[in-house]
């Protein structure tokens, strides 16, 4: 292999594993948007490169904000529940969480049963397949 076939082979390795920095927009309904936004705060480093949930009213007013453990680094995928305002997370890394909004403002966690679970599979699968 000559020098320029190993620059070319080096650049596309390092191009594969460099992690996402545009932010998911997901219009779920009449009443919300949620951002998928990567932390670039560099002062916890647990969370860094991680996925932080943004969720707006229709207006654009920003509502709350959820840091989760999901790292850029790994795959994930996010899904809205078609009829609940649930959130739902698959990440490669930490599995599959889910967010219900309560007071029309807060995220709280929510048990992940099996349509949740179908619906982040499905979620996922979109996304990387």
């Amino acid at each position: 292999m000559n020098k320029v076939s190993c620059c070319l082979l080096l650049i596309m390795t390092i191009a594969g594993c460099e992690p996402r920095t545009v932010d998911e927009l997901i219009l779920p309904g009449k009443h919300y948007i949620l951002k998928c936004h990567i932390n670039e705060d560099t002062k916890d480093k647990k969370k860094w490169r991680c996925v932080r949930l943004k969720l707006y009213n229709i207006q654009g007013q920003l509502l709350t904000s959820l840091q989760t453990g999901a790292s850029d680094y790994s795959k994930w995928a996010v899904a809205w529940h078609p009829v609940n305002d649930t959130i739902i997370l698959n990440s490669q890394d930490i599995g599959i969480y889910a967010y219900s909004i309560v007071n029309r403002r807060e995220l709280q966690s929510v048990k992940v049963d099996k349509e949740l679970d179908s619906l982040a599979k499905v979620a996922f699968y979109k996304k990387y397949n």
